[in-house]
């Protein structure tokens, strides 16, 4: 598990949530949960989490519920409207983009506020990769984007860390565990979406 959320510190520290900052977080896979977690101890005064997923997004906030002040299920708008709405018409000032999705990377710079700071952490397919953005977004509300990949030395030990010190909260993300006899089953469930983070154990 350090692994991955060693890469989601990461995304984290390239938003560099100040306090008081709305974050705005899309995607609510293992990575958007434990982005809120930190999202919030960083000092965000709100922390939403949207998907396009309904039973993805229930089960990521029976994880990580009591870190998220609200969530939604992007619908048409990829959920711009909502985001705007619970922020009084200003957008967030800072927005992860935690889901390999251009739509959500487009919606990403629609939903920021002015002067915002936004972050793709999840890139898109290789075989797909580039994305038509509105560019006038980025110029007239003078954002700031930025890509999110890897970890370093550093992030892994204050991974150790962390992992060790909110121990209950982040391990809520691993839905299940299956011994290794019962790795088909696994897979299944992987690709159901009915679970966050599947691990096989001994």
């Amino acid at each position: 598990m350090a692994d991955p959320f060693a890469c989601a510190l990461n995304g984290i520290e390239m938003l560099d949530v100040r306090l008081g900052d709305t974050v705005v977080i899309i995607g609510s896979g293992p990575i958007g949960c434990w982005q809120a977690v930190m999202a919030r101890d960083r000092g965000a005064s709100k922390v939403f989490l949207t998907d396009v997923n309904r039973q993805r997004l229930d089960v990521a906030l029976r994880a990580v519920g009591s870190f998220v002040d609200d969530s939604w299920v992007a619908g048409d708008d990829n959920g711009v409207a909502a985001a705007m709405e619970r922020t009084e018409g200003r957008g967030p000032e800072r927005v992860i983009v935690a889901a390999p999705s251009k739509q959500a990377q487009q919606a990403a710079l629609e939903m920021a506020a002015k002067r915002a700071r936004v972050v793709y952490f999840a890139g898109l397919p290789k075989h797909d990769p580039v994305a038509a953005l509105d560019m006038n977004q980025l110029h007239y509300k003078e954002l700031a984007i930025l890509g999110a990949y890897g970890a370093t030395h550093r992030q892994y030990r204050i991974t150790m860390d962390y992992l060790e010190r909110r121990r209950d909260e982040l391990a809520s993300v691993v839905t299940h565990r299956f011994p290794l006899d019962r790795i088909d089953e696994a897979f299944n469930t992987i690709r159901s979406g009915s679970g966050l983070k599947v691990v096989i154990v001994q």
